[in-house]
């Protein structure tokens, strides 16, 4: 697996395209987790320092990101079935947070951290269409601008960059179309349809089971055009869906100077002895036991 020189990734062979394929598994999962956290720090109730108008706009913004976030559990799911449409198994482990530099390039900072300004810019940056060229939100520095190394002389794959989500989908497309050109659909599409998810089976809206180079190609373009909203501007794409949270937060603090629509909330919160870089230990018992509790429910579902 390799950048050609225009920036392109080029897929060479199945293994490329399953490594890819589990990269993007992994950044679904992940970034679904950064949207569900900003949403659960969202304050309730009037009580909270929040006018009746206010706790209307926070209630619309708490809806808005459930719906990404169920969006993005879709995208994981698609993306699942890619692989096992090729015959690799599913992908469902992501990275611990934060994110440590190097699993995802340089331009892909991954955390949790609770809502505010910052956190959505940093969601604009993240779902931006392939090309636009965007800073990211305070907080979020991108202070190793690292390339990953590619080894092209190497039979198995290694890290490739990619400016964005666009980037990245659009690499595993072409190669797809590649390998079902030189392999045969019969060839490349090798597992069985009955391994996959469906919407018989799960009742995700746009979930379907993937048979051919098709649906494969459609699948991908499902998820860059609902997170993007490109090629062709979507209202109701993930970019554009941020972008009116934000105008809208910016206008309810422009009406009211103190206007705070989330819990204080630790950044990267973990519960593990060793703490890394950007990250905070939960000290208090009682927490420790229900948060302890949520993560193994998590990972039972």
């Amino acid at each position: 697996m390799s950048a050609a020189d225009n920036g392109a990734v080029e897929v060479n062979d199945r293994e490329e395209l399953i490594y890819l394929l589990t990269e993007a598994a992994e950044f679904e999962h992940t970034v679904m987790c950064s949207y569900l956290y900003a949403m659960w720090t969202l304050k309730r109730a009037p009580a909270e320092d929040l006018t009746e108008q206010e706790l209307s706009l926070v209630d619309r913004w708490r809806a808005q990101l459930r719906k990404v976030a169920l969006e993005e559990m879709l995208h994981l799911t698609l993306v699942n079935n890619l692989l096992v449409s090729i015959g690799a198994a599913p992908h469902l482990w992501r990275p611990p947070f934060p994110v440590p530099r190097g699993l995802f390039p340089a331009d892909v900072l991954l955390n949790l951290s609770p809502f505010s300004d910052a956190a959505l810019d940093h969601f604009v940056f993240l779902e931006r269409p392939e090309g636009i060229t965007l800073v990211d939100g305070a907080g979020f520095e991108h202070i190793d601008h690292y390339r990953r190394l590619t080894a092209p002389d190497l039979l198995s794959p290694a890290p490739v960059d990619y400016d964005s989500q666009g980037h990245l989908y659009h690499a595993i497309a072409r190669g797809i179309v590649r390998l079902a050109d030189e392999l045969g659909e019969q060839g490349l599409f090798v597992g069985h349809p009955d391994a996959q998810v469906g919407a018989l089976d799960f009742g995700l809206p746009g979930l379907f089971v993937i048979q051919g180079t098709s649906s494969a190609l459609s699948a991908i373009e499902e998820i860059v055009i609902q997170g993007e909203g490109a090629p062709a501007h979507s209202e109701s794409s993930h970019y554009a869906r941020f972008q009116n949270v934000r105008d809208e937060l910016r206008a309810a603090r422009s009406a009211r100077a103190d206007f705070e629509p989330a819990h204080a909330s630790a950044v990267n919160p973990v519960l593990s002895g060793l703490v890394a870089d950007g990250a905070v230990r939960i000290e208090h018992p009682d927490t420790r036991r229900i948060v302890d509790l949520g993560d193994s429910i998590y990972t039972l579902m």
